[in-house]
């Protein structure tokens, strides 16, 4: 199974020692990445995402699947492509 590591593709900070691994399901593929801490999980439907907006700091927009906004208003969720 893949181990994607955000940290060094968007240049974060690499690996403190208090990150987990998480697994998740994305596009019916498994998927792994290491994590500092989880807020929480969300299931999102493809169809719920819009295009992610241009001008990201310090993102690759290329990287962003879609934007998911949730009907009470929330922070957005940037959904990463699996490929990348």
């Amino acid at each position: 199974m893949p181990v994607l590591r955000l940290d060094l593709r968007f240049g974060f900070d690499c690996s403190s020692p208090s990150q987990r691994l998480v697994v998740v399901r994305v596009f019916g593929e498994m998927i792994s990445f290491f994590v500092d801490r989880v807020a929480e999980f969300l299931e999102i439907d493809p169809s719920q995402l819009v295009d992610a907006p241009v001008g990201l700091r310090r993102i690759d927009i290329g990287a962003v699947e879609g934007v998911f906004v949730s009907a009470n208003g929330s922070k957005p969720v940037y959904v990463l492509r699996p490929e990348v």
